[in-house]
This record gives structure tokens, sequence and C-alpha cells, in this order.
């Protein structure tokens, strides 16, 4: 069962964890608990799509076309996000897979990772994005 400080447990996994499964486990723990459920948040679908969404669909899909060593487009992004912890959990397809890419992202922390389950297993990836600077922009 999830200690009481759920959201930052989890986020801790999702940063730390060396086994990226310990986050999904630990996530769905969370919900089937009822300790993270669809009151606590919004769904976003791609008319709402903001460019933080756009970007990490970006890194996940990059990262796939090199787990699978060929261009790939990801469609059909679904995500829920429960703004007071800054995250976001998603499934999103590709156009030759039946399986759905999971996703889970912290958005202050810019951190996440992804399951993409396939016929041999599962491969999990985390990823991290950061804002890039211009000299202009230093002081």
């Amino acid at each position: 069962m999830p200690n009481k400080n759920t959201m930052q447990e989890l986020q801790r996994i999702v940063i730390e964890s060396r086994e990226l499964s310990e986050a999904f486990d630990y996530f769905f723990d969370l919900t089937e608990s009822g300790t993270i459920s669809c009151k606590d948040g919004k769904t976003i679908t791609p008319p709402e799509f903001n460019d933080e969404l756009a970007t990490v669909l970006l890194a996940v899909q990059t990262r796939v076309s090199h787990i699978i060593n060929k261009p790939l487009t990801l469609i059909s992004p679904m995500f829920f996000e429960i703004q007071k912890h800054h995250f976001f959990h998603g499934i999103c397809f590709t156009e030759e897979h039946t399986y759905p890419i999971v996703i889970l992202y912290f958005s202050h922390v810019e951190t996440g990772i992804f399951a993409m389950p396939h016929q041999e297993g599962t491969d999990m990836c985390r990823f991290i994005l950061t804002k890039q600077s211009t000299y202009d922009n230093i002081q």
C-alpha cells in the first residue's frame, strides 16, 4: 500500500529508480487503491494540448524510433493531468503497434518515463526535458 506522501514518492521513484517498472507498479497501486482518481484532475485531449505535452510526445517519439530503429508517428494521445502535483499520465499509440505506450511525467522537474509493450516484452525508458538557454539570456 502506498505511503501517505504518495505523489512525492512516485516522483522520487520516477526520477531515481534504476528499475522503471517500480514506478509503473507504484502508479498502478495508487490508482487501484483510489489514492489517484478521476476527481483529482482533468483529461487533456489534443485540442487542449499545450506545448509541454507536445514536447513530451516528441521526446517519446524520438526515443521509440531509436528503440525500434525506424521512424514512426505517435497517434491518439490521451492525457490526464493532476495540476497540484504537476503530474501527467497518458497513453498514445504508433501506427504499427496495437499496444499503447504509457507515459508518466512530472512537469515541474521535467522528468518522465514511458513503457512500450510489444510481443517480446516491454521496453521502458526515462526522459528528461531541459530548456535550452542562449548566450543572450546569460547575465
